[in-house]
């Protein structure tokens, strides 16, 4: 993570901006920590790009250190990384357990 919260694409990223925590990346971080069991690493990561959304629930692509959108805002895939990142059923996989899957019809 950044000092500010956060985390860039990769070392050394200055895309757009010049170093912009990416909420994408974030949320990749975020899932990292819950697959080896660091759920306040998990957490962290999450409520950083909760608080980083605009007035209107809004996740951009990157934001400013201070927390403002950077570039593009809504970006879809940020939005989709979070509602990964925050599902529970996320936390079964870890370990090479499988997952079952209910079916609609039989």
């Amino acid at each position: 993570m950044l000092p500010g919260g956060g985390a860039l694409r990769h070392e050394d990223d200055d895309y757009a901006g010049g170093g912009n925590p990416w909420l994408i990346s974030t949320l990749w971080l975020g899932l990292y920590y819950r697959q080896v069991g660091d759920e306040a690493g998990w957490h962290r990561c999450v409520e950083c790009v909760l608080a980083r959304q605009t007035p209107l629930g809004l996740l951009s692509e990157q934001v400013t250190p201070e927390g403002r959108p950077a570039w593009v805002v809504p970006l879809a895939w940020s939005h989709a990384m979070l509602l990964l990142a925050a599902s529970p059923e996320l936390a079964i996989l870890r370990g090479g357990r499988q997952v079952r899957r209910a079916t609609a019809c039989k």
